[in-house]
C-alpha cells in the first residue's frame, strides 16, 4: 500500500511539473509576439506563395507527363534485391517513429524541474525542447494537412495501374487505394528534411540526400507515382519553412537575417557547450540513480520490525 501511495505521489508531482512547464512555455511564446513588429518579416523570394505554387504546377505537371506512366514500366524491370532494399528504406518515411521519439523527448524535458540547474544546462534543456517540439509539430501538422488533401482527391494508387492507368481520379471515394496524391510519406520527408537542415545546418546536404532517396523509395516500392512524391516533398518542406519563419520572427530557436534567411539561434560554440553540459549532467545522475535504486530495493525487501512488548493499560 505504501508503494502504491509513493507511485501515486510521484505521478501527481510529475503531472504538475509537466503542466507548469507547459504553461510557462506557452506564456513565453505569447510574450514573444511583441518582437514580430520590430523584426524583418521578409522571406526568400523563392519561398513566396505564388512562386511555390508555380513550382508545384510546373514540377507536378512534368512528372505527370514524362514520369508517372514510364515509372511503372521500368519499376517492374528492377531486380528483386532493389525492391527489398528500397522497401526497407521506405519505412524511414513513416511519421510514427518521428512523432513518438520527439513527443517522448518533449514529455521527458517537461517533466524536469530545472530551477536548480545551471545556466548552461538550462539553455541546453530549453533548446532541446524547442527543436524537438518544432520537429513534432511540423511532422504532425503537415501529416494532417496532406490527409485533408489526398483523401478527397481520390487518385488511384499504382497498384491499380493495370486496371485504371496512371491518371485516374475518383473524388470523395475515401478509400486507401484512392489516396495516392500527394504522398503522405513524402510530405513527412519534406517536413523532416527542412526541419533537421535548419537545426543542423552543417549536415543539411547529407540530410537532403537521405531525404531524396527515402522519397524516391515510395516510387520504387510502388506505393506512389513520381508526381505524388514531388508534390508531397514540396508541401512538407513549405510547411516546415513557414513554421520556422514564424518562430524566427519571435526569436524562438531561430532568427532571421536581413535577406530573409533562417538561421539557428544557438551558435556553434554555444551548441557544443550545451552538449557538454547535458553529457556531464547525465554522468552525474548515474551514481545517484544507482543509489536511489538500491535504496528503493531495500525499502521493498525490508521486513517489518516486530512490535516490542510493553506495558499497556487496557481501557
Amino acid at each position: 500500500m505504501d508503494i502504491a501511495m509513493w507511485f501515486r505521489d510521484r505521478f501527481l508531482k510529475l503531472c504538475q511539473c509537466i503542466g507548469a512547464n507547459f504553461v510557462t512555455a506557452h506564456r513565453i511564446f505569447k510574450t514573444r509576439q511583441s518582437r514580430t513588429s520590430s523584426c524583418n518579416p521578409r522571406v526568400l523570394s523563392v519561398c513566396y506563395p505564388q512562386n511555390l505554387a508555380a513550382l508545384a504546377l510546373i514540377g507536378t505537371g512534368l512528372c505527370v507527363i514524362f514520369l508517372d506512366y514510364q515509372s511503372q514500366i521500368w519499376r517492374k524491370a528492377l531486380p528483386a534485391d532493389f525492391l527489398h532494399t528500397f522497401g526497407w528504406m521506405n519505412s524511414l518515411g513513416n511519421s510514427a517513429w518521428l512523432l513518438i521519439a520527439s513527443g517522448v523527448l518533449c514529455l521527458v524535458i517537461l517533466s524536469q524541474d530545472a530551477r536548480d540547474y545551471g545556466l548552461r544546462l538550462k539553455m541546453a534543456i530549453s533548446s532541446a525542447f524547442i527543436y524537438s517540439a518544432f520537429l513534432f509539430y511540423t511532422v504532425a501538422a503537415s501529416g494532417l494537412l496532406v490527409i485533408l488533401i489526398k483523401w478527397p482527391l481520390g487518385r488511384a494508387r499504382p497498384k491499380l495501374f493495370d486496371a485504371l492507368g496512371a491518371f485516374h481520379f475518383d473524388p470523395l471515394i475515401f478509400k486507401a487505394a484512392y489516396s495516392s496524391f500527394p504522398s503522405g510519406h513524402a510530405t513527412t520527408v519534406g517536413a523532416t528534411v527542412v526541419a533537421l537542415a535548419l537545426i543542423f545546418p552543417t549536415w543539411r546536404w547529407f540530410i537532403a540526400a537521405c531525404g531524396f532517396w527515402v522519397a524516391l523509395s515510395r516510387v520504387i516500392w510502388g506505393a506512389h507515382y513520381p508526381s505524388d512524391a514531388f508534390t508531397g516533398v514540396l508541401l512538407g518542406a513549405t510547411f516546415s519553412y513557414y513554421s520556422a519563419h514564424v518562430m524566427a520572427r519571435r526569436r524562438i530557436g531561430f532568427r532571421l537575417s536581413q535577406d530573409g534567411r533562417i538561421h539557428r539561434l544557438l551558435g556553434v560554440s554555444s551548441a557544443h557547450q550545451c552538449w557538454h553540459a547535458l553529457r556531464n549532467a547525465v554522468k552525474k545522475r548515474k551514481p545517484d540513480q544507482t543509489k536511489h535504486s538500491a535504496s528503493a530495493k531495500n525499502f521493498v525487501t525490508q521486513q517489518p520490525e516486530p512490535l516490542q512488548s510493553g506495558n499497556y493499560n487496557a481501557r
